[in-house]
């Protein structure tokens, strides 16, 4: 996996909405994550979430169907830990964008995330 996307120049345009629950923004940086088991030592900035899915960017490429955990910070509470499946991959400002649905997140930490967007809709 490379660093460094050798994209074309053109600025990626974000699917149709698609979504069921609305997203959020949500700017955090993170300094590392675990890719398909590995970590990865590279920053990754939020850029939005909902209660299904997150958006993000990174200058690491990550493939569609790659697996990543991300603690994410909820502000005003906790770092929360979340497993996220890529659906989509972009480009955007010189980094990849991605979008990934979220399928494991414990139910204690699913129900601090479904009231921090409830309270920011």
């Amino acid at each position: 996996m490379s660093k460094n996307p050798s994209i074309t120049g053109n600025k990626y345009k974000f699917p149709v909405e698609r979504r069921k629950h609305k997203r959020i923004a949500l700017d955090a940086t993170v300094n590392s994550f675990i890719l398909n088991g590995s970590k990865i030592r590279e920053k990754l900035q939020i850029i939005n979430i909902s209660k299904e899915g997150i958006c993000f960017l990174t200058s690491y490429d990550i493939k569609v169907g790659d697996l990543i955990e991300v603690y994410v910070y909820i502000p005003g509470s906790i770092s929360i830990p979340i497993m996220v499946r890529i659906i989509w991959r972009g480009y955007r400002d010189e980094s990849y964008a991605y979008g990934g649905q979220i399928i494991a997140i414990n139910e204690l930490y699913r129900g601090v995330l479904n009231s921090y967007i409830e309270k920011n809709l």
